[in-house]
């Protein structure tokens, strides 16, 4: 059970790593039975009762922010391995020469190159004071996403004029987001000094939902004000309920990938974009 063990304590600092103080916690905001397991099942894995299949145990390093070639992922990938296999010989053989392998370096994914930014470069986290203030009034949502992913400055008129809101209303908000330390100010300009960086959302359990449901409404607000649509795809089949909630994760991937786009350089075609991945059921069976 050694071996067991060690993929329970791993999997549980990586848990806590990512701010969740709970097993529960995780589980919830991780989607829940999406994840593709019991509540039971993975409290088992934690505990050092059990030891994941393989599509389960990729299946939480994607939802933990786990991207190939990086330290994260060699300490998750030898626990697991040890899990399988115990400490006995064999398996420290297989991690041997699995650490010696020499080979062409693998073309890392979007979702891998966006991970490593993400996850392995410094981030910064908000407090929960910062993510209710900003997140409860559109005009200080946007103020500050324009700020955060540009590296100038900004007047409240110009800022105004590019979200089509009242000035005297764009100024207010941004010296209240300048009071909250999420922006600085020079004078009658404003800025961010993180611009660019990674911003970490509280992972509370109670306090997520409200957020992302605040976003989503600035977001849906916002298009069809002033935004458009450039890519929509969609797909109708039928399916095993269980059987496509696998792909999540993969979707997840797929639109975290995203970031690797991102810039705080402005050109001609820069702007703020919104990418959603969204599978809904439909009445059948």
């Amino acid at each position: 059970m050694a071996g067991v063990n060690d993929f329970a304590l791993e999997l549980k600092r990586q848990r806590e790593s990512e701010g969740f103080s709970s097993a529960r916690s995780f589980y919830r905001a991780r989607g829940g039975p999406s994840l593709g397991c019991t509540y039971k099942a993975y409290l088992n894995i934690e505990a050092g009762r059990s030891v994941p299949q393989p599509a389960l145990a990729l299946r939480i390093a994607a939802v933990l922010g786990v991207s190939a070639e990086t330290e994260r992922a060699r300490a998750y990938v030898s626990a697991y391995l040890r899990g399988l296999v115990g400490r006995h010989e064999l398996g420290g053989f297989l991690l041997r020469a699995l650490g010696s392998a020499r080979g062409p370096a693998a073309k890392s994914t979007p979702f891998q190159r966006a991970t490593d930014i993400g996850f392995e470069q410094k981030t910064i986290a908000l407090t929960r004071r910062q993510a209710d203030f900003f997140t409860a009034d559109a005009d200080r949502y946007w103020c500050w996403s324009v700020l955060s992913d540009d590296g100038g400055r900004w007047l409240p008129a110009r800022l105004a004029r590019l979200l089509g809101a009242p000035e005297r209303r764009i100024k207010g908000a941004l010296e209240g987001l300048a009071r909250e330390g999420l922006l600085s100010r020079e004078g009658p300009e404003f800025y961010c000094e993180d611009a660019g960086k990674v911003f970490k959302f509280p992972r509370a359990n109670l306090y997520v939902p409200d957020h992302r449901k605040a976003l989503r409404a600035h977001w849906s607000a916002m298009a069809e004000r002033r935004g458009r649509t450039i890519l929509k795809k969609q797909a109708v089949l039928r399916s095993s309920e269980a059987a496509l909630r696998r792909a999540f994760a993969y979707l997840v991937q797929t639109v975290n990938g995203l970031h690797i786009y991102s810039t705080t350089e402005p050109s001609t075609d820069t702007g703020l974009f919104v990418g959603t991945a969204v599978v809904r059921r439909l009445p059948g069976h």
